[in-house]
């Protein structure tokens, strides 16, 4: 009958035969109740002090079941990394047991089986990463007692603890990696001594040699990464040894039934050999790389070692080309020869070590390293049997992208480091040879059915392709395309019409001098998109993209628009494939404007596209990356139709049940791109929006007020966009003002950063400027906007951009609705601290679209207290509206003059063509300057310097803190991202009316402003009135 397995109380020791009993209740009862208790008691145990010591004395008990034991052991390695470190005050296990863990560890390794071991390998590694060396100082004299003991096991238990310790020290320098290099000092002559013993074990390669082999040459890849070789450098004796058991496994021959298992053991030590010998050869084997510590130990190395170690794995490659030529079948170590082509491709970069290769030198890249470029008996089978794969592994190899497993890779990689330009002490002739190598392997057969020959000539084209970048073939390449490419579109083999495709698409950008020539590549391609066979429709879409931007095939691609989008649909609906997604991205960018009348159809197509490769989740990068895409075309497609408003209508309609889906928590992961589709629907150029893509504003708040925290930066453009294309829209329904209003106020008074917090001023400055014109609607609402500013105003310290982007809204305020503005700050008693505060910081006003700010909202004012006929608050002096005045003259002259400034250096720039960076927004000059400074620069005339200090006789000083802020103001220009109706407006203009109106209204006191003011800086007023009504004219303009 099932027992029930009572869960422990906390202060019970842990009982491990009852342990023992459950652990064995999960697995074999066929009672869903009691399994379903026994797994409950195992979860508790572990929690409980003794746990741990349970499950490792169930893992080590010989007499249980092996699963069992492995189930224990997995059991103990979650327990131990249940905390970033188990010394961690809520770790479960006890002092006690982590001392009883380290001191009989290393037993359990040495006599478990497989399953068992490498989990209590795991343990080591993680107890090594808590308590090495601190609290566990005798890890590497219990190691070296086990690797000086003759018993197989006991080694064996040693060098895989050993391996797992020096790992930890791979990645690490400094202090760190002075103790890898004591380890290998201790270590090293021991491992050195045993490495010979081992080769010395038997002429033919056991698996257990190989193990051995494996682990030893894994330690030395771990402290040679790790730069532990100082005691080898300084060592003869001991760097021969070492040299010489490495040379013994590459050179030794691996027996018939290995070579059928790339995978044994024996191929894996060959594998680590290489990887070792690669470090080495790219550290130390060309002249100018090494440090000046290991110059002599250099010099020893490529004059008695690397000779030997290069040939040996030239001799390899060849004996297993020619294994593989005399047996078709044959599965190639893809890793051990990737890795020994690695080893001959760094040797090129030595004088002396090319000078070695040079003799076998041609015969060996012909020999040996082009069959590895040609189509394979494997790539056969992989393309009749199973195309959609062959399609996923093969393409990212065609694109030249970096695959550590495939020889394909490293042998294009050596052809094209021997090809490129030489060094001086290369021999010119061998890369010239190669060519005329290549041009025999194009020439060998006109025979279109003849496969062998066909697949050289895959590997030609390959080679080609690989090597366009090198002087002449892109001149040559002309010449050989109709000749020998062009024919291959209509081979019978598709690997070759695949081929021709792609290498007519990497050489799609250069100019080709026959018009003819490059039309007939893009009608091929968009043919063969039709093909009978999966990998040529999918290469041809692929490298349609490659072709397409090159204008000679732009008559051919308009011809057939239609057509190619259709069959690229077609083509992602049948497989999933990133790059198809970047055709129709290409497609969109280029030829946009021409696919008005299925605008529709494509956005239709590309969102069911999204949701068929999203259907089974999000988490895998290429499902990823594939969705990026798809919101990607979407994204070209709407800017591409921007100034079509009824087309652009209908993508908003089309695109809602995306976006519907897009900002749940599955999706995630597309929140950028999701920000970004949208923010471009609501820019686009229809300046009314429906009241289902309405919704999307009430989405996008819910999204930004519970992920603001991450996220706020990205509220600014979806939001404004909203705003200023649709102010009636926003004005609509009251409730979207008021949720507005709930995020700024989110953003200002929770614990956010600044720069997130800059968010909610710049929202509300869009909010007040696009709906002035229907400020009737807003104005209820508008003074609970203003309590927030002032709220943060007033609230906890902030740093000056910050302060001026809030100063900003009461100032923009008072050029929405003034007397709405000022009765506010009446209200609040607020009047005066405000324009104190304002006055304070104009020294920081220095930018240009703060500057116009100031002036449009302190003019405003100025006018406003004309057309009030006396009545108007106390503290607006004779002295305050002289020093608003002062300032806004001040402000509109400099401002003229910065702005004619950068456009001129932009018109110079790009007159030049220079490749300089722009020049930040602002006004120049000595931004580290005191508060009293003006703010141009030194060029400014006296009296113009003269009126700004006199308008800012209030500024406070700068402090440090200040100083840094005022740089941050002139690199974080957030309110570029914003739509600003201000542009629109001619400040200087504004300003001269309300001179003209001052002059009407109270000539005295205007005339006693004239007499004081400079008459130069009044004459210079025009010329600013001039610029600024072309500027706002201009934006305009753009704004239509």
């Amino acid at each position: 009958p099932p027992r029930p397995f009572l869960l422990p109380v906390k202060e019970e020791k842990m009982e491990t035969e009852k342990l023992h009993e459950a652990l064995q209740c999960t697995f074999v009862s066929a009672v869903a109740q009691q399994r379903q208790e026994a797994e409950a008691f195992v979860l508790q145990a572990s929690k409980q002090p003794g746990g741990a010591k349970a499950f490792y004395e169930i893992a080590a008990a010989a007499q249980v079941n092996v699963g069992i034991r492995q189930a224990a052991a997995i059991r103990l390695r979650q327990i131990i990394a249940e905390h970033d470190d188990w010394n961690h005050v809520k770790s479960a296990v006890t002092p006690e047991e982590k001392q009883f863990l380290k001191t009989t560890a290393l037993q359990v390794v040495a006599t478990a089986p497989g399953g068992v071991r490498k989990q209590m390998l795991e343990v080591i590694r993680m107890m090594i990463r808590y308590d090495f060396p601190d609290q566990w100082p005798n890890l590497g004299k219990e190691i070296k007692e086990y690797l000086e003991s003759n018993e197989p096991a006991k080694m064996s238990a040693g060098l895989f603890a050993l391996r797992k310790l020096v790992k930890r020290y791979e990645s690490m320098v400094g202090e760190r990696r002075s103790e890898v290099q004591q380890m290998a000092s201790y270590f090293f002559p021991l491992l050195a001594k045993l490495f010979a013993h081992v080769n010395q074990q038997s002429p033919e390669q056991t698996e257990t040699v190989a193990d051995f082999q494996k682990v030893l040459l894994k330690i030395f890849y771990s402290c040679n990464s790790a730069k532990a070789v100082p005691f080898i450098r300084d060592d003869p004796e001991n760097l021969a040894a070492w040299m010489t058991a490495i040379l013994h496994v590459i050179r030794q021959p691996v027996d018939a039934p290995s070579s059928a298992n790339p995978n044994s053991s024996a191929w894996r030590a060959k594998k680590w050999a290489g990887y070792v010998v690669v470090v080495l050869m790219k550290r130390y084997s060309r002249a100018g790389t090494a440090s000046k510590d290991y110059k002599q130990f250099q010099q020893v190395w490529v004059t008695k070692y690397a000779p030997q170690l290069v040939s040996a794995c030239v001799q390899f490659l060849v004996s297993i080309r020619e294994a593989a030529d005399r047996n078709p079948g044959m599965e190639l170590p893809g890793k051990t020869v990737c890795r020994f082509i690695e080893v001959v491709t760094a040797a090129l970069g030595s004088k002396k070590l090319y000078a070695g290769l040079l003799p076998v030198l041609d015969a060996f890249v012909c020999s040996t390293v082009f069959p590895f470029a040609c189509f394979s008996d494997a790539d056969i089978e992989l393309w009749s049997s199973n195309p959609q794969e062959y399609v996923r592994k093969k393409h990212c190899v065609m694109m030249m992208e970096q695959d550590f497993a495939n020889p394909t890779f490293f042998s294009i990689n050596f052809i094209a480091e021997l090809c490129k330009a030489p060094a001086a002490f290369h021999d010119k002739g061998v890369p010239m040879r190669f060519l005329q190598f290549l041009q025999k392997v194009l020439e060998e057969t006109k025979d279109p059915n003849d496969l062998a020959l066909n697949k050289r000539r895959y590997g030609a084209f390959t080679c080609i392709g690989a090597l366009k970048n090198v002087a002449g073939i892109r001149e040559h390449f002309e010449t050989v395309a109709p000749a020998h490419v062009f024919p291959m579109y209509s081979s019978p083999f598709g690997f070759m019409r695949l081929s021709a495709v792609w290498l007519i698409s990497r050489f799609g950008s250069m100019e080709w001098k026959t018009a003819g020539n490059l039309e007939t590549a893009v009608r091929a391609n968009i043919s063969l998109m039709k093909d009978p066979e999966l990998p040529v429709r999918v290469e041809s879409g692929m490298a349609l993209q490659k072709l397409m931007p090159n204008k000679g095939a732009a008559p051919v691609v308009k011809g057939a628009l239609h057509e190619i989008v259709t069959t690229v649909f077609g083509l992602m609906n049948e497989i999933d494939v990133e790059e198809l997604v970047s055709t129709i991205e290409v497609v969109i960018a280029l030829f946009g404007p021409d696919l008005v009348q299925e605008s529709v159809s494509l956005t239709t197509t590309l969102i069911q596209h999204f949701f068929k490769i999203t259907a089974g989740g999000v988490e895998d990068m290429d499902t990823i990356a594939a969705g990026e895409g798809c919101i990607s075309a979407l994204c070209a497609l709407v800017q591409a139709l921007d100034d079509k408003p009824d087309a652009s209508i209908a993508l908003q309609t089309a695109c809602l049940p995306l976006l519907e889906r897009l900002f749940t928590d599955s999706y995630s992961i597309f929140f950028e791109e999701s920000v970004k589709l949208v923010s471009l629907l609501a820019s686009c150029t229809s300046r009314t929006f429906s009241p289902a893509f309405w919704n999307v504003f009430d989405v996008l708040y819910a999204v930004f007020t519970k992920e603001a925290k991450d996220t706020a930066h990205d509220a600014l453009v979806p939001f404004d966009n909203f705003i200023s294309n649709d102010p009636v829209g926003f004005l609509t329904d009251m409730e979207r003002p008021r949720k507005l209003k709930a995020l700024c106020h989110m953003l200002l008074t929770e614990d956010y950063q600044e720069n997130e917090q800059n968010t909610a001023p710049l929202l509300i400055d869009t909010m007040l400027q696009h709906c002035k014109e229907h400020h009737e609607r807003l104005d209820q609402m508008v003074p609970e906007f203003f309590d927030v500013v002032l709220g943060r105003l007033t609230g906890r310290k902030a740093r000056v951009p910050l302060k001026i982007l809030l100063c900003n809204n009461i100032l923009t305020g008072f050029w929405y609705n003034t007397p709405l503005t000022l009765q506010y700050l009446e209200s609040r008693g607020a009047t005066a601290a405000f324009f104190d505060g304002c006055f304070a910081l104009t020294p920081k006003y220095v930018r240009l679209s703060d500057l116009k700010t100031l002036v449009l909202g302190f003019t405003s004012l100025l006018e406003f207290r004309l057309a009030s006929g006396g009545a108007f608050p106390v503290y607006f002096t004779a002295d305050v509206v002289k020093k608003m005045t002062d300032l806004c003259l001040a402000c509109v002259i400099n401002r003229h003059h910065a702005a004619v400034a950068i456009e001129k250096e932009y018109e110079d720039l790009e007159a030049e063509s220079s490749e300089e960076s722009e020049p930040p927004i602002g006004l120049g000059g000595d931004y580290e300057s005191d508060g009293d400074d003006i703010a141009g620069g030194e060029d400014d005339d006296a009296a113009l310097a003269e009126l700004f200090r006199q308008a800012r006789s209030t500024a406070v000083q700068d402090d440090e803190e200040d100083t840094r802020d005022r740089f941050d103001m002139l690199e974080n220009e957030e309110d570029d991202a914003v739509t600003s109706v201000i542009d629109m407006v001619s400040e200087a203009s504004f300003f001269k009316q309300y001179l003209n109106k001052w002059q009407t209204a109270d000539p005295a006191a205007a005339a006693a402003f004239i007499a004081k003011t400079d008459a130069a800086l009044l004459q210079s007023l025009d010329p600013a009135v001039e610029f600024g009504e072309k500027r706002a004219k201009e934006a305009l303009e753009a704004r239509k």
